[in-house]
């Protein structure tokens, strides 16, 4: 039996990595140039169905995609009507969570002294106006590539393909910030594969492997595409569901824990079927990621340790939820 502990006050998809192809992954372009046509000179030569392409026209705009979206690559112009374009390069670098951002300056400047200091502000091209289009196709395909394959390699478990921790707190802190700005619910599980350690020690870590690569991709394609999915550590998973109240993640971890059970793995002796426990917690507008995810343990393992009986949530409710294999 696999149980799910749960809190609640009644108040985006992972998908694991196999073979990667960087010319269909999504990509995000953020445009901020003043100059409308020529937004959408840019538009039409970068368009590919694989991109989403934003536009602004001012550093205050670009300031707001970028809390909101995960931008892949910026085409920066220097003359703004709100700002330097200079300043909003010295932010974007100057963010943790965006420091590493391909940035394409394209500007009607001239002359080594503003090339120079966008150079030094971290910018890693700059084109004058008018740019040759196809050079500069060229060029942000080249840098979505480089990106991309830096980004799968920070951000992703090698193992199961599944977001890692960094990752895993940059969506956090990101989605934390629009469900406190549309005042949405949103909910964080902790899964814990059952009995793990007996299968590694029955049937060896190779087979433990597989059975962690399978459980991640299972996982995933049981929960919508706004769902996150991660790799916490060792055979725990973290899972974060925007929109949804505790309720809702509970009837999710149920779709879960259905999807696992009709699933197996061969052995010598009887077919291996997977089953998890849970603790799922209502994130707060001022939680930390740290905090949630230790509130989850806590009651996963409350879970394990009290098979069968009831805990109480902050909320002074007593709920209990069941998994049964």
């Amino acid at each position: 039996m696999n149980e799910t502990n749960r809190v609640c006050d009644g108040r985006p998809a992972s998908t694991p990595i196999a073979e990667w192809d960087w010319e269909q992954s999504k990509v995000e372009i953020l445009i901020l140039e003043d100059d409308p046509e020529i937004s959408r000179f840019f538009q039409m030569k970068l368009d590919n169905p694989a991109r989403t392409i934003f536009v602004a026209q001012t550093m205050k705009l670009a300031t707001e995609i970028l809390d909101e979206h995960d931008i892949d690559l910026i085409l920066l112009d220097l003359t703004l009507p709100d700002a330097d374009g200079r300043s909003f390069l010295r932010q974007v670098r100057e963010n943790q969570r965006t420091s590493t951002v391909p940035i394409i300056v394209i500007s009607g400047r001239r002359g080594p002294v503003t090339k120079t200091e966008c150079f030094e502000l971290g910018a890693d091209e700059y084109f004058e106006k008018p740019v040759a289009l196809e050079m500069l196709a060229a060029a942000v395909g080249a840098k979505i590539k480089r990106a991309a394959e830096l980004a799968r390699r920070a951000r992703y478990d090698v193992l199961t393909g599944l977001l890692n921790r960094v990752a895993f707190q940059e969506v956090f802190r990101r989605t934390q910030a629009l469900s406190r700005r549309a005042r949405s619910a949103l909910a964080l599980a902790i899964l814990d594969l059952d009995k793990f350690k007996s299968i590694n020690d029955m049937f060896g870590h190779p087979l433990g492997d597989r059975v962690l690569i399978r459980a991640a991709q299972i996982i995933t394609r049981a929960l919508r595409r706004s769902d996150v999915v991660g790799r916490w550590g060792g055979d725990e998973f973290v899972v974060l569901l925007p929109e949804t109240d505790c309720a809702g993640a509970h009837r999710a971890l149920e779709t879960v824990r259905r999807a696992l059970s009709e699933d197996s793995f061969e052995t010598a002796g009887p077919a291996l079927r997977l089953s998890f426990s849970a603790g799922v917690v209502d994130v707060t507008d001022g939680a930390t990621l740290d905090d949630s995810v230790a509130e989850a343990d806590r009651l996963l393992y409350q879970s394990k340790a009290e098979k069968g009986t009831r805990a109480e949530d902050r909320t002074s409710r007593t709920q209990e939820a069941k998994m049964e294999n």
